[in-house]
């Protein structure tokens, strides 16, 4: 028993060091405002453009996705969505990019098929059929797991203070969809 425990000690050492991993080295951000030139690795200095990003980052990289619109024309979505480099939408300064927050930072894309608009919720991004549609907020954020998350988002903005003139709700199929509050 007493040779095991050597053996069993460094399992954990191990164990706990790829617990510990920090998933924020090599990652890339994308913010408006950014500037598609160098790598993309510093949150204060982002991209502007998830192409740029999405060049920029190797395999195995994340791709933090800031507020705004962002079209997706031109990328093949396949790749983009089960490719070696994940996106993430939902991230924000107000924690410096650490953890992916959609229901209060809303990364928006456009130039994408309706029909992929469940495999990006899943990774934090609200869809729109377009721009202007998005910059009217017309958006759709459909997922099983953030459907059961909009009482909190309802709790999030009653207990923050802050006055409310949209609201999510869901549809029979489990969309998102985002409704002018009355004056």
């Amino acid at each position: 028993m007493t040779s095991s425990r050597p053996l069993i000690l460094a399992l954990l050492a191990v164990a706990s060091s790829a617990a510990a991993h920090d998933e924020s080295v090599g990652a890339r951000f994308v913010q408006p405002g950014g500037v598609d030139a160098g790598n993309c690795l510093d949150h204060h200095a982002p991209c502007v453009s998830m192409q740029y990003a999405l060049a920029q980052a190797e395999p195995g990289n994340t791709v933090k996705v800031g507020a705004g619109i962002f079209d997706l024309s031109g990328v093949n979505l396949e790749s983009f969505l089960h490719g070696p480099v994940h996106a993430t939408g939902g991230y924000g300064n107000a924690d410096h990019y650490y953890e992916s927050r959609p229901l209060e930072v809303q990364s928006i894309v456009v130039g994408v098929g309706a029909q992929y608009r469940n495999a990006l919720a899943v990774r934090g991004f609200y869809w729109a059929a377009s721009k202007a549609a998005a910059e009217r907020n017309e958006i759709s954020f459909a997922g099983r797991a953030r459907c059961r998350g909009v009482p909190q988002f309802h709790r999030l903005v009653e207990g923050s203070g802050v006055a409310a003139t949209r609201v999510l709700s869901v549809s029979g199929f489990g969309w998102l969809t985002a409704h002018d509050l009355p004056a």
